[in-house]
């Protein structure tokens, strides 16, 4: 893929497989310059994270050269091992086992140590390296929401209910109550926060992605049908209603 994109292919990227290998080539070509450094491993940190594998993140630091393995705190790295052995390369399947392993909280010390420095530091909030570290440690240490921690990397809506279903799946609070908060703010901003002037133009995907992530499905149907897409609207509601969403679309 990188080369298709007439960039020369990172030679970390040779030594990985599967997910690992192509986060690598994502960083390359979206980070550019910053990948003949040691930051690039903390923003492949961020998107194997950012994927749900933390086997991938194990995988990418153990193949990182050994000078940039240094940069990770072995609490990191005893950290993401954990998850890896519990949740593979699917973390949001898993609820209960992340909420206390012991050497949480000395990832959540190294976060704050990290913040401060940052704040402390000659850098404008916008620095690349400094942002994927933060953003790495705020995922795994769960002290604060990514829009804190690291706003530099949320740029989309995406981003944002990533962040908020993390939390949710990760820590020890309710599940079902931290997404019925998500669907809350999502109804309140409302449609023309997602959709923009051009309230069309998405066909009314926009709002309804966002609806459908938190689990507010009347609203996403409504919105959809609304939207000059009452056809899509049908169709996703009859699939919904002969799968597990069906119980709750009748209630």
């Amino acid at each position: 893929a990188a080369t298709l994109a007439g960039r020369t292919p990172p030679h970390a990227a040779t030594s990985l497989t599967g997910l690992a290998m192509d986060v690598a080539f994502f960083v390359h070509m979206q980070l550019g310059t910053i990948t003949n450094t040691s930051h690039s491993l903390w923003a492949q940190l961020f998107y194997c994270l950012r994927c749900g594998d933390a086997s991938a993140a194990l995988q990418t630091i153990r193949n990182a050269p050994r000078s940039d393995q240094n940069d990770i705190d072995p609490a990191i790295v005893q950290l993401i091992s954990a998850l890896a052995d519990l949740g593979g390369d699917s973390l949001f399947s898993q609820t209960q086992t992340f909420a206390n392993p012991l050497n949480r909280q000395d990832v959540a010390d190294l976060y704050h140590r990290t913040k401060m420095r940052g704040s402390t530091g000659n850098n404008n909030g916008n620095d690349t390296s400094l942002s994927f570290q933060l953003a790495c440690l705020s995922l795994l240490s769960l002290e604060e929401p990514l829009t804190t921690a690291a706003p530099y990397v949320v740029n989309t809506i995406e981003d944002y209910l990533f962040g908020a279903l993390w939390v949710a799946v990760q820590s020890s609070t309710d599940c079902a109550q931290q997404v019925a908060k998500l669907g809350q703010l999502i109804q309140h901003w409302g449609p023309a926060h997602f959709e923009g002037e051009e309230s069309t133009s998405s066909g009314g995907w926009a709002y309804a992605m966002p609806c459908l992530i938190s689990q507010q499905y009347a609203s996403a149907l409504r919105h959809l049908a609304e939207s000059s897409s009452l056809l899509q609207a049908t169709h996703l509601a009859i699939a919904m209603d002969r799968g597990a969403t069906g119980a709750l679309l009748r209630e």
